[in-house]
């Protein structure tokens, strides 16, 4: 109201918008932005993310080039190409995309985060000895910069599709490990990390049964948010909170946790399945249809989303017939 052509609040009240799923609106402030700052960049990379948060994965792709064509540096914009063919399930291209974004990386340890979004690729294709590799080679080459976040982080998301239990808890141990050993990082990012390592450990635990080591593990976690005021410690804690109190059948205990964590996949998934528990069929339904038109490039939206839209369509088949 102050100044119509004030560039930067419509950025941000897109983002807003688009958190909200009110993507004509926010697609509406995306194209405002961009007219007021036509040959730069970035306008054209947050409409492209933006438009790829609501589905629209070709009109996301022109504007990553657009972005491009007037900044041939702006490597965000290659990650986001990267990232757009991955959710789109063309995992090949998008891991040779992912390779050009890592050629032109600024940082060691922007090419080393990059170089996990490329291993999560073969999670979405289910294949799960090459995505081992992938990550053994991302956490080696993190080793090697001394990048123990990158390191610890890619043998915290190897644990996280293992069939076998204690194949996963190894590897959330060697993930521990490598973030307290010496390094050069500031503290909270490594006790961010470790936060989400004892969150899958709790998680995984719950699901196998290990109810003692779930507990153990969220105790320890509970200490840490207790002590911080880190958010994202806290919601490691609440998606951990919640995974052991379903696994234990107390619904109503995960429900205020679950939904403090809404938005990571794997706790949305579990909310969804409370609320039918519950008898919330309308909350279910919403929540559900949420979690299927879920579009960002994380290994949380890797191992859930794909799996729940097949899911949800199966059921909705199935009910059709009945």
């Amino acid at each position: 109201k102050l100044d119509a052509n004030f560039a930067a609040p419509l950025n941000e009240v897109a983002y807003c918008y688009a958190r909200f799923r009110m993507y004509d609106k926010a697609f509406d402030a995306m194209q405002r932005y961009i007219g007021l700052l036509p040959n730069e960049s970035n306008p054209q990379d947050s409409y492209a993310e933006i438009l790829r948060m609501g589905g629209k994965f070709e009109d996301a792709l022109i504007h990553y080039h657009a972005s491009l064509k007037i900044d041939p540096s702006f490597v965000e914009s290659q990650l986001g190409i990267a990232d757009t063919y991955a959710l789109m399930g063309d995992e090949p291209q998008a891991r040779s995309e992912y390779a050009v974004a890592i050629q032109h990386a600024r940082s060691k340890s922007q090419a080393a985060s990059w170089n996990l979004n490329a291993a999560v690729t073969y999670v979405r294709e289910r294949d799960f000895s090459r995505a081992d590799a992938a990550f053994r080679s991302a956490a080696r080459q993190a080793h090697q910069d001394d990048l123990a976040v990158p390191e610890a982080e890619a043998w915290r998301m190897m644990a996280t599709y293992q069939l076998d239990g204690a194949v996963a808890l190894q590897l959330l141990k060697k993930a521990e490990d490598t973030l307290q050993e010496k390094h050069s990082i500031a503290p909270a990012a490594l006790q961010e990390e470790l936060a989400l390592v004892l969150r899958e450990r709790a998680s995984r635990a719950a699901r196998d049964g290990k109810l003692s080591l779930a507990t153990a593990t969220l105790q320890r976690l509970q200490q840490m948010a207790d002590a911080s005021q880190d958010q994202n410690i806290q919601l490691a804690y609440d998606g951990a909170a919640g995974a052991v109190l379903v696994a234990q059948g107390k619904y109503e205990e995960a429900l205020p946790h679950l939904e403090n964590d809404d938005r990571n996949p794997l706790s949305v998934k579990l909310l969804v399945s409370v609320y039918r528990k519950q008898g919330a069929s309308e909350l279910a339904d919403q929540t559900a249809k949420i979690l299927a038109s879920w579009n960002e490039p994380t290994l949380e939206q890797a191992l859930v989303v794909t799996e729940f839209r097949t899911r949800e369509a199966a059921t909705a088949s199935s009910l059709r017939r009945m």
